[in-house]
């Protein structure tokens, strides 16, 4: 890569002094420019993480938004009010015209943590524009990042949930709508619903309540990007068995109402 031009390449570079929040690319950047910046996002990401880094660093955003989201898919976000709020809040003080991505204060948006922004902003009723959605769209159709060859799955139901809380004269949403929709319905008849980013859940047999409560749009289709894992805020065993024991505490209290109605009855 001796064609590189690095003093242009520089001008990307983010406020903590990584490229792309990556370890890997800032450390090959150091390696070509000897940047002071690059030395002090490289030195402080392996001292947070004892001696070795994660392939993306930091992930505050993705971890906001998605807790939240994990929190509402398991149907315990009652209980946690206080706390949504503040991620809700936090994803609020970083959200711009332009979007989002998996961290503060990036030069980089996309359309995944874009997506799932919006949305939970617009369900806690704080007032965002759906134009944001207009710096993914690209010829007269296509929702993407900008030099992307084609759509995640992920992004693509991301952006589909997010049309879901457009208001009248959301133009773009409605576009985003029928784009997104008619995405998933083909990646669904040709049984691609998959890609590099996710794994399938058996959200149901996690919870019951979910199958016999809700119904998810597009058929439950119920993805998690494979990062979710490694990331404890946002998906850990504590969060499936608080689920676990308020289905059961839920189950119980309609057994005792329904054994009261049966006592009436006869």
């Amino acid at each position: 890569m001796a064609d590189l031009e690095w003093e242009k390449l520089l001008k990307l570079q983010s406020p903590n002094g990584s490229f792309v929040f990556s370890p890997a690319a800032t450390a090959f950047a150091f390696m070509e420019t000897k940047d002071d910046n690059c030395l002090r996002f490289l030195k402080n990401t392996v001292e947070k993480f004892n001696g070795g880094v994660p392939s993306v660093y930091p992930v505050d955003l993705f971890e906001h938004i998605w807790a939240v989201d994990r929190l509402q898919r398991f149907g315990i976000s009652r209980y946690f009010g206080p706390e949504i709020k503040q991620c809700i809040d936090y994803v609020y003080r970083y959200w711009s015209e332009e979007g989002i991505c998996w961290a503060r204060n990036s030069n980089v948006h996309d359309i995944d943590d874009t997506a799932m922004g919006f949305r939970l902003l617009r369900l806690q009723g704080y007032e965002v524009s759906a134009d944001v959605f207009r710096h993914f769209k690209f010829g007269g159709e296509s929702f993407c990042i900008a030099g992307q060859s084609n759509q995640a799955v992920t992004g693509m139901y991301n952006l589909y949930r997010a049309s879901q809380v457009l208001f009248p004269g959301d133009d773009i949403l409605e576009d985003a709508k029928k784009f997104s929709s008619k995405f998933l319905r083909e990646k669904q008849a040709t049984n691609e619903l998959l890609d590099k980013w996710i794994i399938t859940k058996d959200l149901p047999g996690e919870n019951p309540k979910k199958d016999k409560c809700r119904n998810q749009t597009m058929g439950d289709i119920a993805m998690t990007r494979i990062k979710l894992s490694i990331m404890p805020y946002v998906n850990n065993n504590i969060y499936l068995e608080l689920a676990k024991l308020d289905y059961n505490n839920c189950q119980a209290m309609h057994q005792q109402e329904w054994n009261l109605i049966q006592e009436y009855v006869h």
